[in-house]
């Protein structure tokens, strides 16, 4: 579910499931850039504090060292799952 976006440059998923019997809730940040721009990150961080997730729990992928992936052909494609 979307919680959030600035439709540009951002969007704040939010998501539930129960992994061994455990409920689950996942806060996802997506971001256009590998890595985000310094008011926006500040910013969603406050939308996913004020929501309930602990800072503490919070944890970045360092995304800026990746390769982008291509098809066998070359094309660049993105993958559908990606955090900031």
């Amino acid at each position: 579910m979307v919680l959030g976006t600035d439709y540009t440059n951002w969007t704040l998923l939010y998501g539930c499931s129960v992994f061994g019997g455990i409920p689950v809730e996942l806060a996802m940040v997506h971001s256009r850039e590998r890595t985000m721009d310094p008011v926006n990150k500040a910013f969603v961080d406050s939308l996913v504090v004020g929501l309930g997730f602990p800072q503490e729990f919070q944890v970045s992928i360092n995304q800026t060292e990746c390769d982008p992936m291509t098809y066998q052909d070359d094309r660049p494609h993105k993958l559908l799952y990606s955090t900031h």
